[in-house]
């Protein structure tokens, strides 16, 4: 009857869905407008933040948003996603919600 109980726990949590990824919206808007869009499938990844969103300009948005105040703020980067290999190439940008 254990054996049973067991192989049903474990039949339950292997259906359970895996943990959710956190749920990022489509688009983020620069300040002055300009829409940066969700890239999916592989992208670049520094120091445990990935290249999330392009932007029209060839900048990235890296990680998720941080709020800073009463605003929204994300890391971003010029277009060579190879090039960024240091934070020092990185600057906080304000963004709001599409």
């Amino acid at each position: 009857m254990r054996s049973l109980a067991i192989a049903g726990l474990l039949l339950v949590l292997s259906a359970a869905p895996a943990a959710a990824q956190p749920a990022f919206p489509q688009t983020y808007l620069l300040s002055d407008g300009s829409p940066c869009n969700y890239v999916s499938g592989a992208t670049a990844a520094i120091a445990g933040a990935r290249a999330n969103y392009a932007c029209p300009d060839g900048t990235y948005l890296w990680g998720g948003p941080y709020a800073l105040g009463d605003e929204l703020v994300m890391l971003s980067s010029g277009g060579d996603l190879d090039a960024y290999s240091q934070l020092a190439q990185f600057e906080l940008v304000v963004v709001s919600e599409a």
